[in-house]
């Protein structure tokens, strides 16, 4: 856990680390979670004004909204109040450079061994499917959109919002091997509309 609130950060950049600390590397975090754990990093800047005991969900609504559309730089955050949130991979990356910097937070606390063992059985999966084996062997082209399906995970009954969940998710697994991270752009390309794209 956190020694001490973390004054010296935004709203934006404790709401970011509340959502990694929470898992939101893997999986969407529901906002009443996000508003706790941010409370429990700073309350003084999450709590009523005269009653400091209480949370404010609306600060936490604000961080949120201003880290999906931020007035500069990428998105940090993706999702929705009725499904949650995850980090993007711009979040994700300044998450963890945050953690592996600072003074004020022990590292340890953060190293969530379930959200790596996720990561970890998710990229095997990957790597093992039929997408992914055509695309190495040099047969992109023959790749199908049933390949494609089972690679991501999604149907054609998938609605956008549960999309973008599942292409968060591999955008986070594969950001740091080459191989899959240029199969997955390859799939995108192919097989994904622009719409459906996860921000």
């Amino acid at each position: 856990m956190i020694d001490q609130p973390i004054v010296e950060l935004s709203n934006v950049q404790i709401v970011l680390l509340a959502i990694f600390d929470l898992g939101g590397e893997t999986n969407s975090i529901d906002i009443e979670d996000i508003a706790i754990k941010a409370f429990e990093y700073a309350p003084e800047k999450f709590s009523w004004r005269k009653f400091k005991d209480k949370i404010d969900l609306r600060v936490v609504s604000y961080a949120i909204k201003d880290a999906m559309i931020p007035k500069k730089g990428p998105s940090l955050i993706s999702g929705n109040n009725k499904h949650g949130f995850m980090l993007t991979i711009d979040g994700l990356n300044w998450a963890r450079s945050f953690i592996t910097t600072s003074e004020t937070i022990k590292s340890s606390s953060y190293r969530n061994k379930s959200i790596s063992e996720k990561i970890i059985l998710e990229k095997n999966r990957l790597v093992s499917s039929t997408a992914y084996l055509k695309y190495i062997s040099g047969e992109s082209g023959n790749i199908t959109l049933s390949d494609f399906q089972d690679f991501a995970r999604v149907n054609e009954y998938f609605p956008v919002h549960a999309l973008h969940r599942r292409f968060a998710l591999i955008n986070n697994v594969v950001k740091d091997d080459e191989n899959l991270l240029s199969c997955w752009q390859f799939l995108q390309d192919k097989f994904i509309k622009e719409d459906q794209v996860a921000k």
